[in-house]
C-alpha cells in the first residue's frame, strides 16, 4: 500500500456533494491516470459513490477518508474502500480499524502524535493539516528524526506548493 501510494505522488481527494458528479469526477481522475483517490465520506452520498468507484475502475486504490470512529470504518468497509484515512487517531479507530483488515493512514501533526501513532505500528501517516501548520519545514525537519515514517501530506496545499512537497524525502504523496 505505502509503495503504491508513493508512486502515485499525488491522491485526489474527493468531496462528493451530487452522487452523479462525484462519480463523473472519479471517472475522469482514474481515466487521468490516477491510481489512488480518496474519497471523503462527509455527506450522504459519498459512501454510494465510494463502492461505485472501487466497481468502476479495480485499477485504483479507493480510500475512504474523514474516518472518525468505528462507525466511519464499517460504511467504509461496507463501500468496498481499500484503505482508511483519518485526520487523527484515537484509541476507538485504531482498534475499529485493525479489526476491518483494511488499513488506516492516521493522522498526525505533533512530534507526540507521530510517536504514538508509530508505537501503534504505523509507517504511513497522513501530516493534516499541513500548510496551516507549516507542513514543508515541520516535514523537511521530521525527515532527520522519523527515519522510518512516511507522510500523505494534505490541507490547504495549493497548487504551487505541490512540488516543494513532492521532493521532500519522507513525502510519500500528496493529497489535494
Amino acid at each position: 500500500m505505502k509503495a503504491r501510494v508513493a508512486q502515485a505522488g499525488i491522491v485526489p481527494i474527493v468531496t462528493v456533494r451530487d452522487l452523479q458528479d462525484g462519480i463523473a469526477l472519479v471517472d475522469r481522475l482514474a481515466e487521468a491516470g490516477a491510481s489512488v483517490i480518496e474519497v471523503v465520506l462527509r455527506t450522504p452520498q459519498a459512501p454510494a459513490a465510494l463502492s461505485a468507484a472501487v466497481k468502476r475502475h479495480p485499477q485504483c486504490l479507493i480510500a475512504a477518508g474523514t474516518i472518525l470512529d468505528a462507525a466511519g470504518v464499517r460504511t467504509a468497509c461496507e463501500a468496498g474502500a481499500h484503505f482508511l484515512v483519518s485526520p487523527g487517531l484515537a484509541p476507538d479507530l485504531h482498534e475499529a480499524s485493525t479489526g476491518s483488515g483494511l488499513l488506516l493512514v492516521p493522522g498526525v501533526q505533533t512530534a507526540s502524535e507521530v510517536m504514538a501513532a508509530r508505537r501503534l505500528g504505523y509507517r504511513l501517516m497522513k501530516y493534516y493539516p499541513a500548510e496551516p501548520s507549516n507542513g514543508l519545514v515541520v516535514l523537511e525537519d521530521y525527515a532527520n528524526i522519523f527515519h522510518d515514517i512516511v507522510f500523505m501530506a494534505t490541507g490547504k496545499i495549493r497548487p504551487d506548493l505541490l512540488a516543494a512537497y513532492g521532493h521532500l524525502p519522507n513525502v510519500a504523496a500528496v493529497g489535494g
